[in-house]
């Protein structure tokens, strides 16, 4: 399993400030456009232009990579 150290997130800039991209599909659900590697981000990259053509806001790919864990949670062993 990879141990993501770093997040890269498509966000989009507007006057009000700035938001993390997203699309949603025909059910309902909500997808946002981040990822844990280059990769991943290269793959969704056509999609954060579509929607930043189709909305006219712009938007710029970040990195974070100062990881702090907030919270860790163990399941409960299954009987």
């Amino acid at each position: 399993m990879l141990i993501i150290e770093k997040l890269y997130a498509y966000i989009a800039i507007d006057k009000e400030g700035e938001g993390v991209m997203g699309m949603s599909f025909p059910d309902g659900q909500w997808f946002p456009l981040v990822g844990a590697d280059l990769m991943r981000t290269d793959s969704i990259r056509e999609k954060a232009k579509m929607i930043s053509d189709a909305t006219k806001i712009p938007y710029k790919l970040v990195e974070f990579s100062n990881k702090k864990i907030l919270e860790e949670y163990q399941p409960k062993e299954q009987q």
